[in-house]
């Protein structure tokens, strides 16, 4: 039979200070509390402890009426090394404690030392125990005992069964940034690739905001462990994309844009280097080319910085375009209803809010959007297109009074070229 020190590392244990609160004491414990009872008695049965203030020490209270005369004479017993007839004469601290007990001790916060719980099976049974309560920090403590007192790899051959108790533990090491164990474990357990992307997760949030810093730990990552078949290529495509951006930010050599994310960087240079054309280093779309920014996340992206610097002209230049006939298309990949309402944030001038709304195919949505956001000539319109004067009436007594959207719409009531259908 395999000797049980393979399985665990020795560790002295200290007697611990009598506690009334434990379920259990050593034999160490019985012994000292035997000496102290028969000092108190002597030769006197009769002797009690004094529960009360030195002036009060008239009555005391008999011994027997708190402990019961057999428990006595077994700590008597056992402090002078004898035992009760009948018992079995086991060393008190070679009996591991109950696992029930520790764990319901553990949940209830209360102290418990695990370090009597010695061989491989108590371990596992406690370990067991804690999973199936579902106490994150319990089972947590039992693993990172069981990482102190045991081999690293029979704790990985343990935790290799027990999913619940990797994650805990996985999360622990990510949180402490301790991104060698968290590698060891992962690829110890056949999650190679997850051990990559972990890597990367604690370099990113530990490596502060130096470039420099940030690219020598990406480039060893890149070279060590993204380039294994376990990794999935949309993950190592997300980190070259990442390293290019990094030196893309490091070659410009401007503060603000370093070690920030490709939004964020192109949200500044939209602000600052808005008119430099294609091909240019600080221009918008060299940066969409490198990094392959998708049109969406473009287009609402500079739409969004041109709206809040109120660049409307920006705006139409980039977004509306107009064929050899004249007629009015958007290049916007972004939704309307989104256009409109974002540029309605920045109170953009109703006449740029009538292009876009005049480009959408239904007339209901088009007339409820108008309402909505304010565009009182497209409502108008909308409504005289309807051929609803009765709407365009009630619409009209809603407008301030001699205000401009009051006169188009009293202009169109009495247009006599409209055949009303009401």
């Amino acid at each position: 039979m395999e000797d049980e020190d393979d399985f665990w590392e020795a560790s002295d244990v200290k007697a611990r200070a009598i506690n009334f609160e434990d379920d259990e004491l050593s034999s160490h414990q019985f012994s000292k509390l035997g000496a102290e009872l028969r000092a108190n008695l002597g030769n006197n049965s009769s002797v009690g402890l004094d529960l009360k203030s030195p002036s009060q020490n008239d009555d005391l209270i008999p011994l027997y009426d708190i402990i019961s005369e057999q428990a006595m004479e077994n700590i008597l017993l056992a402090d002078s090394g004898k035992y009760p007839a009948g018992s079995v004469q086991v060393p008190l601290d070679v009996i591991e404690p109950n696992i029930s007990i520790t764990l319901r001790r553990l949940v209830l916060g209360r102290s418990c030392s695990l370090i009597h719980h010695k061989s491989l099976k108590s371990k596992t049974e406690l370990l067991d125990g804690a999973i199936s309560i579902g106490d994150g920090n319990v089972i947590l403590m039992v693993v990172l005992f069981l990482v102190q007192t045991l081999k690293k790899k029979l704790v990985y051959q343990i935790l290799s069964s027990r999913p619940i108790a990797v994650n805990h533990y996985i999360s622990y090491l990510t949180i402490r940034m301790k991104i060698h164990e968290v590698t060891d474990l992962l690829t110890m357990l056949g999650r190679s690739g997850e051990a990559a992307i972990k890597q990367y997760q604690i370099i990113m949030e530990s490596s502060g905001s130096s470039v420099d810093v940030l690219l020598n730990k990406l480039k060893n990552l890149a070279a060590n462990h993204f380039g294994q078949q376990t990794v999935e290529p949309i993950q190592l495509k997300m980190l070259t994309d990442y390293i290019k951006l990094l030196e893309w930010q490091k070659s410009l050599g401007v503060v603000e844009i370093e070690n920030k994310s490709v939004i964020q960087s192109l949200a500044h240079i939209c602000t600052h280097h808005c008119s430099d054309s294609a091909g240019k280093n600080l221009s918008p779309q060299s940066l969409q080319q490198q990094q392959q920014i998708g049109s969406q996340q473009y287009d609402w992206t500079t739409l969004s910085i041109q709206a809040s610097l109120k660049n409307w002209n920006v705006i139409e230049t980039m977004f509306i375009k107009k064929n050899f006939l004249g007629r009015t298309t958007l290049s916007c990949s972004v939704p309307i209803p989104k256009v409109i309402a974002r540029l309605s944030e920045f109170e953009a001038e109703e006449s740029l809010l009538a292009v876009y709304l005049n480009q959408m195919s239904s007339s209901s949505q088009k007339l409820e959007l108008a309402k909505k956001f304010k565009a009182y000539r497209v409502v108008i319109d909308c409504l005289v297109s309807q051929k609803d004067r009765q709407a365009l009436t009630q619409y009209k007594m809603a407008l301030h009074p001699q205000s401009d959207e009051y006169f188009y719409a009293e202009n169109a009531l009495r247009a006599s070229t409209i055949k009303w259908k009401n």
